[in-house]
């Protein structure tokens, strides 16, 4: 559903990598776009599956403060490749069942009785498995990020963005300043 209600103007720029834009960090510490910025994470759908200030999924990590919790280049580095390094409370558990089903998805709950599996369909309620039924467990070497998300933008409209998650969302923020 987040998919398809992506705006239909959405094309492809180019395949962002770390090299292509972690020299360029600098560049978010003033004369940046607040607008463009705000724009580029609703465009993008991060509220979907992040809180910010209060709003969005809570599927993927809290962005609220995330500049005081990760350097640059470490936030940059989870948007362009979210696979490298993912927080065991966000890594998707592959469940194999002894009847061959495969559940993917982050444990909402468990107890010795039952696991309760949030799959990515948000709008459904947790899968309930057995423990008996547990054929294998393992966490997911793959991010629940898609990867390639910043592929759509310019390398300024990708430098708002993390000006934009640096200044906490907030518009007076020094990195708006105009040089």
């Amino acid at each position: 559903d987040w998919i398809a209600g992506m705006p239909a103007d959405v094309s492809f720029v180019r395949e962002w990598t770390m090299q292509d834009l972690a020299t360029e960090l600098d560049q978010t510490g003033s004369g940046r776009s607040f607008n463009q910025g705000q724009q580029a994470y609703h465009r993008l759908g991060c509220a979907q599956c992040h809180r910010f200030h209060g709003e969005g999924g809570g599927a993927g990590p809290e962005l609220t403060g995330v500049s005081t919790r990760r350097s640059p280049l470490e936030v940059l580095q989870s948007i362009v490749d979210p696979s490298q390094k993912i927080e065991p409370q966000y890594a998707s558990t592959v469940i194999l069942t002894v009847q061959g089903t495969v559940v993917q998805g982050r444990i909402e709950r468990e107890d010795d009785r039952v696991v309760l599996v949030r799959t990515s369909d948000a709008f459904t309620p947790p899968t309930t498995i057995f423990r008996e039924d547990i054929e294998e467990r393992s966490l997911s070497p793959v991010s629940t990020m898609p990867g390639g998300i910043l592929n759509s933008l310019e390398q300024p409209q990708i430098l708002d963005l993390l000006a934009y998650l640096f200044a906490e969302g907030n518009p007076d923020h020094r990195c708006f300043e105009q040089r």
